[in-house]
């Protein structure tokens, strides 16, 4: 017969029923559960304390998908973290010591990597003696933290402002209206070969027939904004002036010191209002103008476009981190790394991290400005700089959003050694930027249109760039001087430059002209007369740049192949008799 099967106690030698052994396990689970999240709390702390602080400054908060998808990544991360450090008390010390050094290096400027690495040493070693309680120590000084960025949120100088004011103008004067479309360049430098002639001839047509004077030859001095722009709004000669120009109100700004065309026309008895984005600050203190600032660097204008929450985590993962030294200098040497081994081994890009798209903040300018010229009076000023057709390439020519895949800078910061396009990237870029002018164009005609019918005859209108596309196959700047071809010394410094007065003939005039020069002869003349470029347009010298060294003037090679057209040619289109 078969051997009797035990019973009870003595299947179990031990005493324990198969119930008490499942309950006892679960006892056993649960604080290791439980240790998990406790060794969770100091790293999400110390991951969401500057996150926080970040998105708060942003005016960007939790009530945005992006945001709140993002700080649930950085909790994933954190009981990663945790579930390793519950395990391994010395892995628990080097993880919250790599997490606070990672919370300098991204609220420090420029800490450097050999002080990032003391102070996690540092850390590492004081923790280590505290162990016991390191979790609880830092996990309580980092809750305080969070504690104070909510009660005292950190201020995000670049939010809409409006300044003082300016006393009402003069009702004999004419209303100005001068728009600054920044990166925009000019008709004559559209590359022939990237260029449909169709959209070269509706560029121009778009202007002469609205009674533009149209200057398709027209340059600035200067390929980058913080040069040109002090230059022709104090009307200076060649050559850049410092003192023009001081650091604005938070990193990365700027600010006028002094505004010589604005001071004009406040001497005249002009009301000066000013739309500008949060980069460069164009109204001096003490200047009777009203100024508005649009946040252009801000995540907010992530509310303006219609894309994919992926899209917009990309943008918010990837401005957080890049304040990051240690992030931005792996990325730069994997591309460096990546570049050396091109024909070797294909690495995938660095490009899931986008950042901000400026342009979008372009639609709201665009409607304010509108809005404003709408209620506009005589004698006022009304000067716009909106960040269109500047890259990033973010809408169509219907000023629809593109998939953020199809987002470009304007050059593939992965070649190196000073080029910035191969000829493949230079053309897929020029396609996209030609798109965003189109959509600029279409937004500037709405603008154009909105002037009221009493005031457009006798509205004078400036529409202008600052610099070229600046898509180059290389930047001229003066350490790659031998690298720089003609067609990149027109990409960066051939720019726009239309004015429509009653008292200036319409039409299309090739005569090269620093839109410096233009504006110069504009104003001596009382906006009567653009003769004057003639005295200061030549020679025509240009500015290549370098940090740290003096600007080299260079010769601006001759470009577009255009002819002029008459100021009566053609039949006035029904849309310029209607603007009329």
């Amino acid at each position: 017969m078969g051997e009797a099967r035990p019973t009870g106690s003595e299947a179990h030698p031990k005493g324990v029923m198969p119930s008490e052994r499942d309950a006892r396990t679960l006892r056993i689970r649960r604080p290791g559960a439980v240790r998990v999240l406790a060794a969770s709390v100091a790293p999400f702390l110390i991951l969401f304390a500057p996150f926080l602080g970040y998105a708060e400054y942003q005016h960007h908060g939790f009530q945005n998908a992006d945001v709140a998808v993002f700080a649930l990544i950085l909790a994933g991360i954190a009981l990663i973290l945790g579930s390793a450090a519950a395990r391994w008390p010395l892995v628990n010390v080097v993880v919250l010591a790599g997490l606070i050094t990672f919370l300098v290096d991204i609220q420090a400027r420029d800490p450097g990597l050999k002080r990032l690495g003391l102070l996690f040493i540092g850390l590492s070693l004081v923790l280590c003696v505290l162990r016991r309680h390191a979790s609880r120590i830092v996990a309580t000084a980092m809750l305080a933290l969070v504690v104070a960025l909510v009660l005292f949120p950190p201020r995000f100088e670049g939010a809409t402002a409006v300044g003082p004011g300016a006393p009402a103008g003069r009702e004999d004067l004419p209303l100005v209206v001068h728009v600054l479309l920044d990166e925009l360049i000019g008709v004559e430098g559209l590359p022939a070969d990237l260029t449909p002639r169709a959209f070269k001839e509706a560029m121009q047509a778009f202007f002469v027939e609205r009674g533009f004077r149209l200057f398709g030859k027209a340059y600035s001095q200067y390929p980058m904004t913080i040069y040109s722009v002090p230059q022709f709004l104090n009307l200076a000669p060649a050559g850049y002036r410092d003192e023009l120009v001081a650091p604005g109100p938070s990193d990365g700004t700027f600010r006028l010191t002094r505004n010589a065309y604005f001071e004009r026309f406040a001497r005249l008895g002009y009301a000066i209002k000013v739309h500008e984005p949060d980069y460069l600050y164009l109204c001096p203190d003490g200047l009777p103008a009203s100024c508005r600032t649009y946040a252009s660097r801000s995540l907010n204008v992530l509310d303006a476009l219609d894309v994919p929450l992926r899209a917009k985590l990309s943008v918010v993962a990837g401005t957080y981190l890049v304040q990051s030294e240690v992030y931005s200098r792996t990325k730069n040497r994997y591309r460096a790394i990546r570049q050396h081994l091109a024909g070797v081994l294909p690495l995938p890009a660095w490009n899931w991290d986008l950042g901000i798209p400026t342009t979008a903040s372009s639609m709201e300018m665009f409607e304010a400005v509108s809005e404003d010229l709408s209620k506009a009076r005589a004698g006022t000023l009304v000067f716009a700089h909106i960040l269109i057709p500047h890259s990033p390439y973010v809408y169509d020519g219907s000023c629809r959003p593109r998939p953020a895949k199809e987002w470009m800078e304007r050059g593939d910061w992965d070649i190196g050694g000073g080029v910035v396009n191969v000829r493949e990237g230079r053309s897929a870029r020029y396609a996209a930027y030609l798109q965003q002018v189109a959509c600029g164009q279409r937004q500037l005609a709405r603008l154009l249109d909105s002037i009221p019918a009493p005031l457009r005859r006798d509205a004078v209108v400036i529409v202008q760039g600052d610099h070229g596309s600046r898509i180059t196959m290389a930047d001229p700047t003066t350490n790659a001087r031998n690298a720089i071809g003609p067609s990149d010394v027109i990409d960066s410094y051939s720019t726009m430059f239309a004015v429509r007065s009653r008292w200036i003939p319409a039409g299309y005039d090739l005569e090269p002209a620093s839109i410096t020069c233009l504006l110069r002869s504009l104003v001596e003349s009382d906006l009567h007369s653009t003769a004057g470029i003639a005295a200061c347009s030549a020679p025509r010298f240009v500015y290549f740049l370098e940090d740290g060294k003096p600007s080299e003037a260079h010769h601006l090679p001759d470009f577009g192949t255009a002819t002029a057209t008459a100021a009566a040619a053609g039949p006035i289109s029904a849309t310029l008799r209607s603007w009329r």
